[in-house]
């Protein structure tokens, strides 16, 4: 009986609508977990087979199977599908065990893809964490120039060496392209009405780059050498921009704001050149300007900013923020250490430009702890009018009523304060003294304090 009752489940499952397995079968992991449930039944096999998303993992198959078993696991699938004809969706492939040689398996199954009028084509090799950690390329695989098509709508490719000139007739409808960790020819130029979101991350030899979309709304760049140039054109659409470690001036970054008129989100990393930078605009709601070591003034007018956040191990730039009230900063203050009363009072100017926002979240080492500490002294507090403070500590010898008259000394007037720890050992020692301050704070003040341990 209980057998009998498996069987009628399968057939229940196996006399669904096709449409309706397929969705079912979405929501598996790969093509090995589909091709498992293609054993069931008949029936089931047959629908599997015509299955529009072919998901080829290596590392799912690593622990049971070598490179050349997994290869000709995928070829043995494609040739079932090669009967039933059918247009692929989605097709995916990731090889991690290569040495970089041309192999036919891959270049038929790519081939394979486009031939059945592919949708989304996604092709990774190698390691991506192992080589964006390292700065290193490793073995690329080099892309067939067979690859051209005129119904791809989504374009990934990682790991590949390639001309870019040779995609240029697969991406009359391409919508999405990503490019990383690529070996590609040394000027980037596309011109596209579909095109909305671009990605180019740490690609090999890249060296201009010129995108004209009038309907992008999304770009990153990142480089190892930080020698790429960039020129958007005439992306009037554009709402998030990130730029990492990328060679752009403080005027290339004020002509190319003026224009991008739309812009929400703005991150500036590692950019190295930047001095002084002027930004203003109306639409702009998240700013970013992380470790840009050479910037010593900036001048932020954006009325509509909710979120600032800031990181640079060399220096405290001179900041100017004209903007809501409702602001979020973050500042991570880490590895700067003034030497002289200037670059004191360099700091201190800093950090009360944020006076007047919402919420203010500090990220610091026990150095500039006492740094906070030297402020005290100060004649006028920096952050006066600020209301909601969160300090992360990564270290400190200072007990709680220490830390408070620290922080209370800086924002006297706060109605809200959280002090996070990443260190276990100052958990006794500091909870219960918190909740004998809180008593004597009254209710003005709340103090909250949360301590994630790591084992």
């Amino acid at each position: 009986m209980e057998k009998d009752g498996v069987e009628e489940a399968f057939d229940r499952f196996s006399n669904l609508p096709v449409p309706i397995i397929h969705r079912i079968m979405s929501f598996l992991p790969t093509t090995k977990d589909v091709t498992r449930v293609a054993v069931l039944s008949k029936t089931l096999n047959s629908v599997c087979h015509s299955y529009p998303i072919l998901d080829f993992d290596q590392r799912s198959w690593k622990k049971i199977m070598g490179f050349d078993s997994f290869l000709d696991f995928m070829q043995k699938s494609l040739q079932h599908r090669r009967e039933s004809n059918i247009d692929i969706e989605i097709f995916k492939l990731c090889v991690i065990d290569h040495d970089g040689k041309s192999d036919q398996r891959i270049d038929e199954s790519i081939r394979f893809a486009i031939e059945h009028n592919v949708k989304e084509l996604d092709l990774r090799f190698g390691d991506y964490w192992i080589r964006s950690r390292y700065k290193c390329y490793g073995q690329l695989y080099t892309l067939p120039k067979t690859i051209t098509t005129k119904s791809i709508v989504v374009l990934n490719l990682v790991g590949l060496a390639f001309k870019f000139e040779d995609l240029i007739p697969s991406l009359n409808l391409v919508e999405h392209l990503s490019i990383e960790l690529c070996s590609v020819s040394s000027n980037f130029t596309i011109s596209s009405s579909k095109l909305k979101t671009l990605e180019l991350q740490n690609c090999k030899g890249l060296k201009t780059i010129v995108v004209d979309a009038v309907n992008l709304q999304y770009f990153s760049h990142s480089t190892f050498t930080g020698s790429s140039e960039i020129s958007l054109g005439d992306c009037k659409s554009l709402k998030y921009v990130k730029l990492d470690n990328t060679a752009i001036t403080d005027d290339w970054l004020k002509n190319h704001l003026s224009k991008l008129l739309l812009l929400e989100s703005l991150i500036l990393k590692s950019c190295k050149i930047l001095g002084e930078i002027d930004i203003c605009h109306q639409k702009l709601k998240h700013l970013a300007l992380l470790n840009c070591d050479k910037l010593v003034k900036a001048k932020i007018e954006a009325p509509n900013l909710v979120s600032f956040y800031f990181y640079n191990k060399s220096r405290f730039p001179v900041i100017t923020l004209q903007c809501s009230s409702q602001i979020y900063a973050d500042l991570i203050l880490f590895g700067i250490s003034p030497t002289n009363d200037e670059q004191f009072m360099n700091f201190k100017n800093f950090l009360g430009s944020f006076s007047h926002c919402k919420s203010l979240s500090l990220t610091l080492p026990d150095m500039e702890l006492s740094l906070l500490e030297e402020l005290r002294n100060a004649l006028r507090s920096p952050l006066l009018s600020l209301k909601h403070l969160r300090v992360q500590l990564f270290s400190s010898s200072r007990s709680l009523p220490e830390l408070l008259d620290i922080l209370l000394c800086l924002s006297p007037y706060l109605e809200t304060m959280c002090i996070t720890s990443k260190y276990k050992e100052n958990f006794e020692e500091v909870v219960f003294p918190l909740l004998f301050f809180c008593s004597f704070l009254g209710p003005s003040l709340i103090v909250l304090m949360y301590f994630s341990l790591v084992s």
